[in-house]
């Protein structure tokens, strides 16, 4: 009897071990997660690769965000200023969108941020593209 009151001790304690360390990761990375959805690092001039493969040489372009108020910015793209910018960090991560346009199309770009490197896409469809680019802090 002394034997199984040992046993199922140690074990109680290890699953009370468990659920500790599991809390502490998870406070530990809940933390973490929390610095890196601050908006508040959008604004700056960012360099923006919009090489259209891979492989392909890359083609540098300027973001310029002015300005964050809440869950909306402003700024240009590629040389033009953009409207609509809307930021949405509810799921632990910031992601972006806005609205460009040229005499022939509309550009309708999103992304997200990761760390101090931006992810994102660009979607024409009046000339049905889609385009993938990556960007990253001018300066770093």
């Amino acid at each position: 009897m002394d034997r199984l009151t040992k046993t199922l001790g140690s074990q109680m304690n290890i699953r009370k071990l468990k659920v500790l360390l599991s809390v502490a990761i998870f406070t530990i990375f809940a933390t973490a997660n929390a610095d890196d959805v601050d908006p508040v690092v959008l604004p700056g001039t960012w360099s923006v690769d919009l090489r259209p493969t891979p492989d392909s040489e890359p083609y540098l372009q300027t973001l310029e965000i002015n300005k964050v108020q809440g869950d909306r910015f402003s700024g240009s793209f590629y040389g033009t200023s953009f409207e609509d910018g809307i930021i949405n960090s509810n799921w632990g991560v910031v992601y972006f969108a806005f609205t460009t346009a040229d005499a022939r199309t509309s550009y309708h770009h999103s992304g997200y941020l990761d760390g101090s490197n931006i992810f994102g896409r660009t979607h024409a469809p009046e000339r049905e593209m889609l385009s993938i680019w990556t960007g990253k802090k001018a300066g770093d």
